[in-house]
């Protein structure tokens, strides 16, 4: 082989590099695009599915309260003992809530200390929403702001399982 043929032989293999090169920069482009709609795609499924659950378990909550099937003493009492040390004085319920509440109550004392609690209607309360008054403190509890919390707290941890 001459030199001239050698020459047009490297020549060619350098060309045939350069297009090999230039093609494998753009796949390894391709590749970062693709990952980069794949991370995004992730997260907008991973925010629907968080609106999805918590739709649906607004909606089982409210069907629940709706029907006289939430727990209302659970929590009325798990607040009571939130008080701490300080004695309760009232207990705030929507109108229908404290309904269902005294029916399953009957004799039953709201304080494992039997301590005297006024039970009081609240219209302004939402179903499910209870407000406890001490002597020196209140308590509030909203299903709807609660919910929110847990909305945001997922979230949040979406956040931190991408990082």
């Amino acid at each position: 082989m001459q030199a001239a043929e050698i020459g047009a032989a490297e020549a060619a293999r350098a060309a045939d590099r350069s297009v090999v090169e230039a093609v494998l920069q753009s796949v390894r482009q391709a590749v970062t695009d693709l990952r980069k709609e794949d991370a995004t795609r992730l997260g907008q499924w991973q925010k629907a599915a968080v609106e999805l659950a918590m739709t649906m378990a607004t909606r089982l909550l409210h069907d629940r309260v709706q029907a006289g099937e939430f727990p209302m003493e659970a929590k009325v009492r798990e607040m009571l003992a939130q008080l701490g040390g300080d004695d309760a004085v009232a207990v705030h319920l929507n109108p229908l809530d404290l309904e269902v509440l005294k029916r399953r109550l009957g004799d039953e004392p709201l304080s494992p200390e039997g301590g005297e609690i006024r039970l009081v209607t609240d219209p302004s309360l939402g179903r499910g929403d209870c407000r406890i008054e001490g002597r020196e403190s209140m308590l509030l509890s909203e299903v709807s702001r609660e919910l929110q919390e847990i909305r945001d707290e997922l979230f949040r941890s979406l956040g931190h399982a991408r990082s």
